[in-house]
C-alpha cells in the first residue's frame, strides 16, 4: 500500500480561474454572518450539506485564548448561502468542529430510524481530541432533540446509539483531531477521513466501510518535509528550502509554514478499488492560503499476475 500528496493550485502558480465566490454590493468577497453567532478570528463553518435543496453549515465559535473553539451551532441560508440563520446550538463539548455527509434510505443498515439521514463526525478540544459520531433523520435536522450519539459497538458488532451527547464514544483515540473531512468514496466503497495531526506529522487518512467503524490505523497523507511542501507552496526559513521572496506573508519570513484544514472534494475522485486518485483542499498557514491538493490511494502499479490480492483500501 502507498500513497502521496502533491500541490495541483496555489496563489503562486495561477491555472486556474476563481469560480463560485458570493460578492457583496461592493463587489467583495461575503463572508458568513449568523445574527446573534460571533464570527470573528478563528471562527469559522467547518462543514456544510444540503437537504431538500436547503443549506445547512455547522459554525464554531466562542474563539479564547485558551481554546480554539468553545460552541458550534447549526445555521440554515435559504437563499443559496447569502444570508444564514442559526438554527440551535450543537454542542459546548465534544461535537466542536463537525464535518457533515448524508446517506439515502437503504444505503447503510444500523441507524436508528428510517428515511434518509445527516451524518455528524465531531471533535472537542481543538487538536486536542478524538472524533466521534452521530446522526439525525433528514427530515427532522432542524430537531436537536432527534440527534442520536454513536456510543459504541454491541456483542453483535452494531452501532449503540444514545440520546445524550454526553455518551458518545470515540471512534478511536487519537487526540489530535482539529479540522476534520469525511466523505464516502464510491470508487473504494469506503468513508474517507482527513485531518491534521502532529504525532504523527502531517494530514492523516483513514478510512472504513461504515461511518462508526471500524477505522483503519492512521497513514500520513502529506507530510510537509517529504511530499515537498517546504520550498515551494509553503515556506520554511532554513536556507536549504529557499522559496522565493513571494512565498511567505510580509513579515514573516521566520515563520514555518504549517498544513491543516484538509477538506475533501468527493465529487472529483476518479480511480477504482486498486488505486483511487482523490482531491482536497489545504491550508498551508505561510503564506495563509489555501491549495489544491491530489494524493493517489493504493498499489503501485503492478500487473494483475502479482498483485497481492488483500484489501487496497486499509490504509494510505
Amino acid at each position: 500500500m502507498d500513497a502521496g500528496s502533491h500541490c495541483i493550485y496555489d496563489q503562486h502558480r495561477p491555472q486556474k480561474r476563481q469560480v463560485g465566490v458570493l460578492d457583496g454590493d461592493d463587489g467583495r468577497f461575503l463572508p458568513i454572518t449568523i445574527p446573534g453567532v460571533r464570527m470573528l478570528q478563528f471562527e469559522v463553518p467547518t462543514g456544510g450539506i444540503s437537504v431538500d435543496d436547503t443549506m445547512y453549515i455547522v459554525a464554531a465559535t466562542d474563539h479564547t485564548e485558551e481554546q480554539a473553539f468553545n460552541r458550534a451551532v447549526l445555521a440554515v441560508s435559504e437563499d443559496d448561502g447569502y444570508t444564514f440563520e442559526k438554527v440551535y446550538d450543537l454542542s459546548t463539548e465534544k461535537f466542536l468542529a463537525v464535518d457533515l455527509a448524508k446517506v439515502s434510505e437503504g444505503d447503510v443498515a444500523g441507524f436508528p430510524h428510517e428515511g434518509d439521514t445527516v451524518l455528524l463526525f465531531g471533535a472537542g478540544v481543538y487538536r486536542g481530541s478524538s472524533p466521534r459520531f452521530a446522526c439525525v433523520p433528514s427530515r427532522q435536522i432542524r430537531e436537536k432533540g432527534a440527534i442520536r450519539y454513536f456510543a459504541g459497538l454491541d456483542g453483535d458488532s452494531q452501532p449503540v446509539w444514545k440520546e445524550s451527547e454526553d455518551e458518545a464514544l470515540a471512534l478511536f483515540e487519537h487526540r489530535q483531531v482539529g479540522e476534520m473531512s469525511v466523505k464516502w468514496c464510491g470508487q473504494l466503497k469506503r468513508w474517507i477521513m482527513l485531518y491534521n495531526s502532529m504525532e504523527p506529522r502531517g494530514i492523516v487518512f483513514r478510512c472504513a466501510e461504515r461511518p462508526w467503524g471500524p477505522w483503519s490505523d492512521a497513514a500520513v497523507l502529506f507530510d510537509p518535509f517529504r511530499d515537498g511542501g517546504y520550498g515551494n507552496f509553503m515556506h520554511s526559513p532554513l536556507p536549504e528550502h529557499a522559496d522565493g521572496p513571494n512565498a511567505h506573508d510580509p513579515g514573516l519570513e521566520g515563520h514555518w509554514g504549517a498544513e491543516y484544514g484538509p477538506y475533501l472534494l468527493p465529487r472529483y475522485f476518479q480511480g477504482s478499488m486498486d488505486r483511487c486518485t482523490i482531491y482536497f483542499t489545504m491550508s498551508t498557514w505561510n503564506p495563509y492560503q489555501v491549495v489544491l491538493m491530489q494524493a493517489d490511494i493504493g498499489y503501485h502499479e503492478v500487473s494483475p499476475a502479482t498483485n497481492p490480492g488483500t484489501n487496497p483500501t486499509g490504509g494510505g
